[in-house]
């Protein structure tokens, strides 16, 4: 195991956090980002995501059964996204070049290419190629960023959802990607699992998927806002929102002992009565919307959205 600085400011000083899954997380006393510290050499944790045809390793195992569930293909919040980014976009109704960073099962990319993108994908690992059709597996590079074919200054925008809480090194992969960003171009990173949601805070979030090693950061609004600025982006928007997929309660002691009452938010809470009812009457986005509004306010979403433009020079 290595100890090893803050991957955000490079800070040597920290204090204890939490342990999860039995990792240790630290908080830097210079920046408050937490990671996951000490931690495996970062060739062994790219060989868990599937990097030299590494296909059967548990975290790999773990994002299939993430994909196969279907927990991503959300085609109408990809529209969304893609209509906000032509909004952003200087010259938007174009054909701009898009590359979505941690492609995974390629759903987002090929939406992208259906709405008039020039769109390319990426990942570490061959794990998903048997989820993409063979067309579209001709605009995915496998293998490590560093080593991909594409020029600097090549995109009009960057996507990534779910990825940053993944990575060894999230400053040192993001300046990467800025070199492939135009000047002025888009960073929009998605799904970024909220340290500070009011679900944990409040200690009821069961960090179904969220923990070490699958995860090796925590990210809050205020760490992945400065993970942006020191990298060179300006910030045009941000935002938490969500719940928890599961919810964890704590049940009263049972023969001395208490146990965890996990409730699936989709089965109990979206499967409700009250929620059929909103639905029926068409009330369902409302209140949906104006409960995001509300985390939004407080930071209290699961996860965290975060828009930034690539500063000239």
């Amino acid at each position: 195991m290595l100890q090893i600085p803050c991957p955000l400011c490079n800070s040597g000083e920290n204090n204890f956090s939490f342990i999860l899954n039995n990792w240790t997380i630290v908080e830097c006393k210079q920046c408050a980002f937490k990671y996951v510290n000490p931690r495996p050499a970062q060739n062994e944790i790219e060989e868990m995501y599937g990097s030299n045809n590494h296909n059967d390793t548990m975290v790999v195992q773990v994002h299939q059964s993430y994909y196969g569930k279907g927990h991503i293909q959300d085609q109408a919040h990809y529209q969304k996204e893609l209509k906000i980014i032509r909004r952003l976009l200087p010259g938007g109704n174009g054909t701009p070049m898009l590359l979505d960073f941690g492609c995974g099962d390629g759903s987002f990319l090929k939406v992208a290419r259906l709405n008039g993108m020039d769109a390319y994908g990426c990942d570490i690992g061959s794990w998903n190629m048997n989820m993409i059709d063979e067309e579209l597996r001709q605009k995915i590079y496998v293998g490590n960023f560093e080593d991909a074919p594409y020029e600097d200054g090549l995109f009009d925008v960057i996507y990534s959802h779910a990825v940053f809480e993944h990575l060894y090194n999230p400053r040192m992969v993001l300046t990467e990607l800025s070199k492939k960003l135009k000047e002025n171009g888009l960073l929009m990173i998605t799904g970024i699992p909220n340290v500070r949601s009011l679900f944990i805070n409040l200690g009821i979030d069961s960090f179904d998927g969220n923990i070490p090693l699958i995860h090796l950061n925590y990210f809050s609004k205020k760490t992945l806002s400065e993970l942006l600025t020191v990298t060179g982006f300006e910030i045009l928007q941000i935002k938490t929102w969500g719940v928890p997929l599961r919810l964890a309660f704590r049940k009263k002691a049972i023969r001395g002992e208490e146990k965890d009452n996990i409730i699936d938010w989709e089965d109990k809470i979206l499967g409700s009565s009250m929620v059929k009812m909103l639905k029926k009457l068409s009330l369902f986005p409302v209140a949906k919307k104006s409960i995001n509004a509300m985390l939004n306010l407080i930071n209290g979403g699961a996860v965290i959205d975060i828009i930034g433009r690539k500063l000239s020079g």
